[in-house]
C-alpha cells in the first residue's frame, strides 16, 4: 500500500550521480516528538512525489546472517522486514527515525526499496508542509505490533 519493491526505481540515476558527487537531503530535519521520541520532520513545504530522502542500507540474509525476527529484539522494530526475499533492510541516514503515522490518513510519504542497490526512498506522495512530521506506514505487521499495541488505536 505505501512501500513498494522497485520494479522501476525513482530517479536512480540521480541516485548514481549522488554516490559520485555526494548528498544531503535539503527537505529534513530531526527532532523530538511530543509521543514517540525522535522523528523526520520537514524543513521546507515539500510538493507531492518529491524524493525526499536516499538512504543507504544494510541487507541481511535472514537465515545466512541468523536475524532474528523476536520482537524483544529493538532492532527488529527499525529494520524492514523483506518477506519475500529472505532479507532483512536496515535503512541508514533518516531511514530509522521516521515514524510510522497511528492512522493511514495522517501517513504523508511512501518509501521504495530494492535490496540490489541497498538503497531505500522516501517519497512524498501529499504536500507535507513546513515543519510537519514526516510519516510513514511501515506496514500491516508495525503497524499492529508497534503502533496499535502501544497506542490502543
Amino acid at each position: 500500500m505505501y512501500s513498494f519493491d522497485f520494479i522501476d526505481p525513482p530517479d536512480i540515476k540521480q541516485w548514481e550521480k549522488y554516490q559520485r558527487e555526494g548528498y544531503v537531503s535539503d527537505y529534513i530535519y530531526i527532532k523530538n516528538t511530543k509521543d514517540k521520541g525522535m522523528g523526520v520532520f520537514a524543513k521546507k513545504d515539500i510538493p507531492i512525489n518529491t524524493i525526499i530522502e536516499y538512504c543507504y542500507c544494510l541487507v541481511f540474509d535472514k537465515q545466512k546472517d541468523g536475524f532474528s525476527l523476536d520482537l524483544k529484539n529493538k532492532i527488529y522494530k527499525y529494520a524492514y522486514n523483506n518477506h519475500s526475499k529472505g532479507k532483512i533492510i536496515l535503512p541508514l541516514g533518516c531511514g530509522m527515525i521516521y515514524n510510522c503515522g497511528n492512522t493511514t490518513r495522517e501517513v504523508n510519504a511512501r518509501y521504495f526499496h530494492s535490496v540490489n542497490t541497498k538503497l531505500f526512498i522516501v517519497e512524498s506522495f501529499k504536500k507535507i508542509l513546513k515543519d510537519e512530521e514526516i510519516l510513514l506506514y511501515w506496514s500491516d505487521d508495525y503497524y499492529n505490533t508497534w503502533i496499535k499495541t502501544n497506542n490502543k488505536v
